[in-house]
């Protein structure tokens, strides 16, 4: 009896082992705009100016055949930006730009209330799954991008978090 116990106890150890993820860390946007986890490695780039709008890009690949990628998007001072004309337009113009294959494209409102447009993609040995996110005047792309199984999108899609709407700058 003490030996089915034991084995019992052995057996329910290795699933729950098993069974559990490694954490990732959580990434905190330094302006306090949104949070985000990501297996490391990560690679957060500064934020900078690309024409009209300011790019803030957090990167984390953790092997060689996938990463997941964050970037929020937001609009020179002065500038304004129509999030929901973002939402729109953006699968069929980043499947047209990079000659990828849609295989999937939705509209919604994620959990946390925040409208979303969810992408997917097949092209160059690739899968991507992309999640756009509005959040005032600022707009969030999720990507995760693998070769063979899929890494834990849904995890990194869901732990993705709007703390605060961004608004517009005035110019200087």
């Amino acid at each position: 009896m003490a030996e089915r116990a034991a084995q019992a106890l052995a057996l329910g150890l290795v699933l729950v082992v098993g069974g559990c993820k490694p954490s990732w860390p959580r990434f905190e946007a330094p302006d306090g705009t949104f949070s985000a986890d990501l297996p490391p490695p990560l690679r957060v780039d500064a934020e900078r100016s690309e024409g009209n709008q300011r790019l803030l890009s957090i990167e984390s690949r953790g092997t060689e055949d996938q990463g997941f990628l964050v970037q929020r998007r937001r609009p020179a001072p002065g500038r304004r930006l129509d999030p929901q004309g973002v939402l729109d337009g953006f699968c069929g113009e980043f499947a047209r730009a990079r000659d990828y294959q849609i295989t999937a494209d939705a509209r919604g409102t994620r959990r946390d209330g925040r409208p979303a447009q969810t992408c997917a993609f097949h092209g160059q040995g690739l899968e991507i799954r992309i999640q756009v996110i509005a959040g005032g005047q600022c707009v969030y792309t999720l990507m995760a991008m693998w070769q063979g199984p899929a890494p834990d999108v849904d995890r990194f899609f869901d732990a993705f978090r709007v703390k605060k709407d961004c608004s517009a700058d005035e110019p200087p």
